[in-house]
């Protein structure tokens, strides 16, 4: 999975056959379920300063959007993207 490469801090992946250099500092955070911890992962980014950018990954658009309105008013992150399919995010 070409995540769990940048995760481990691979310089280049492949998606679909194109070569990517990673420009990505990629962090996980184990022990939290999207699903039933949303109020952990609310307190836990809530004691959090300065995300510069925050991406939402994981879960069904609707849960993902009223995730980011919810980010968003407690001004977790001035810039919290939910990624589309095929759409690049240049920093």
């Amino acid at each position: 999975m070409p995540i769990k490469l940048a995760f481990h801090g691979a310089k280049e992946i492949r998606i679909f056959g194109e070569t990517y250099r990673v420009h990505a500092k990629v962090y996980t955070i184990g022990g939290f379920s999207a699903h039933a911890d949303r109020d952990l992962l609310l307190e836990w980014l809530s004691h959090s300063k300065g995300i510069e950018r925050l991406f939402l990954i994981h879960g069904g658009k609707k849960t993902l959007l009223s995730f980011e309105k919810e980010l968003s008013e407690r001004k977790i992150s001035k810039n919290i993207h939910i990624p589309e399919t095929d759409k690049q995010y240049l920093f």
